[in-house]
């Protein structure tokens, strides 16, 4: 259970991180004079620095946070595997197997990271039903990403992995869509989802895989 919180937490700063940068960018934006384009006015200066600060701090923190998390779960991969099964010297299955769970769960949180500025911009905006339906969008990702991640259901197939996760993912996009007043409001066609397709692509390619599937064995020949 603790591993879970552990990868949860990964997820939550990389999302952090990402705000940090959307607070960063506001600064920018206060800088040179807000959406209003009152450039040099006392106010924007305030609020840039604000913005700014805030920022930094998120990405400072956050940083911090997610090499403590990715450290943790790394320490426990090492102590929890039994003597006889602890690669050599030359022999990478630790750390290859170590990148691939860092890849799930970063991927697919970079996935949801537009969710969270969309998000912050409808709250700026004033649209606060919008923006709190997209953070609860993107906090559900982060549970599913982690609770379903592959290594936790080894004998799992990848397609019933991917596929809740997926789900927030499309719902995400009609979310979007919906803020923005429906397709016709966005200048978008039902056509434009014919381009996300692509985005289907592993559940084709890994589907019928299964974590176990991609263990390779260790290398004992020097042993």
């Amino acid at each position: 259970m603790k591993k879970f919180w552990l990868w949860l937490s990964s997820a939550m700063s990389l999302l952090a991180i990402c705000l940090g940068g959307l607070l960063l960018l506001w600064s920018l934006v206060c800088l040179l004079g807000g959406p209003d384009g009152k450039f040099g006015e006392p106010e924007s200066f305030v609020y840039a620095s604000l913005f700014g600060i805030l920022g930094f701090l998120t990405i400072s923190y956050a940083r911090k946070w997610f090499l403590w998390s990715i450290n943790k779960i790394y320490s426990r991969e090492k102590t929890s595997m039994p003597s006889q099964a602890l690669p050599i010297i030359g022999d990478s299955t630790m750390e290859r197997r170590t990148g691939e769970k860092i890849g799930w769960t970063a991927g697919w949180s970079g996935g949801f990271i537009w969710v969270i500025v969309l998000s912050v911009i409808f709250l700026i905006q004033n649209k606060l039903t919008q923006g709190l339906l997209g953070f609860l969008l993107a906090g559900l990702a982060a549970i599913s990403i982690v609770s379903l991640a592959p290594w936790r259901h080894p004998a799992t197939p990848y397609w019933k992995l991917m596929v809740p996760t997926y789900m927030f993912f499309f719902g995400a996009i009609l979310w979007a869509i919906w803020a923005y007043g429906g397709v016709s409001d966005s200048g978008l066609s039902w056509w434009t989802l014919v381009f996300l397709l692509p985005l289907l692509i592993p559940l084709g390619t890994m589907g019928k895989k299964t974590w176990n599937d991609l263990n390779r064995p260790v290398n004992t020949s020097m042993l």
